[in-house]
């Protein structure tokens, strides 16, 4: 990241720095995160215990935190047993969710590609929105046609939407980041205590999961 220079001459002036939600990988400084690799186990396992094995993922990859959901997902997917393939596997910027024009242009033709997808794992909230926008456009039922789940649902409307998400702790975070950035700056020996935390995935089961049975490949 070009900004890495920034942040290392902040670490040599003691200036107090706390990353929240994401991160830069090489940066010295602590970080508020959520266990993203645990999000995507358990909600894999959740597709595959309904009897899928075809299962798309649409990811960002300009940030770190789309990465390990990422990583977390193929993990997944080889310890349950179900079909990785990178056809079932749609990278995006972040910016490109925010065209309302063109990415659900992309999206319909991604899934177009792989016909024989039943899932979507779907990396954000903004994701989730366009994907179901994009399915009822098309006629298709969720889950009847596909299931969706979803990582960080930031509305509060989870248990009205139905769909089985991880919840984003938006509050708790911005409490644990605040607490923690106040402790910095009252230690001058911040540099060698530990002020990170990684917040436990909470998992929402809702009704867009399908049960597959014996009819799953």
């Amino acid at each position: 990241n070009p900004n890495l220079d920034y942040y290392a001459s902040l670490y040599e002036k003691d200036v107090r720095v706390i990353f929240y939600n994401n991160y830069y990988v090489d940066a010295q400084f602590p970080k508020v995160t959520i266990a993203d690799g645990q999000c995507a186990d358990e909600l894999v396992k959740r597709l595959t215990d309904a009897g899928h094995h075809h299962i798309a993922g649409i990811f960002v990859y300009d940030n770190y935190q789309g990465i390990e959901k990422y990583k977390g997902y193929v993990r997944a997917l080889q310890k349950y047993g179900a079909s990785y393939d990178d056809a079932y596997v749609k990278w995006v910027i972040s910016d490109d969710t925010y065209d309302k024009k063109e990415f659900p242009k992309t999206l319909q033709k991604f899934l177009k590609a792989v016909p024989k997808c039943t899932a979507i794992v779907c990396c954000n909230f903004m994701i989730l929105t366009m994907v179901l926008e994009l399915l009822k456009k098309q006629g298709k039922e969720v889950p009847g046609d596909y299931s969706v789940v979803a990582f960080d649902f930031s509305d509060t409307d989870w248990t009205d939407s139905g769909i089985t998400a991880s919840i984003h702790p938006g509050y708790e975070m911005g409490l644990e980041v605040g607490k923690r950035i106040f402790q910095m700056i009252g230690d001058k020996e911040y540099k060698i205590h530990d002020y990170s935390y990684v917040f436990k995935p909470t998992i929402y089961d809702g009704w867009s999961i399908r049960n597959l049975g014996e009819s799953a490949e």
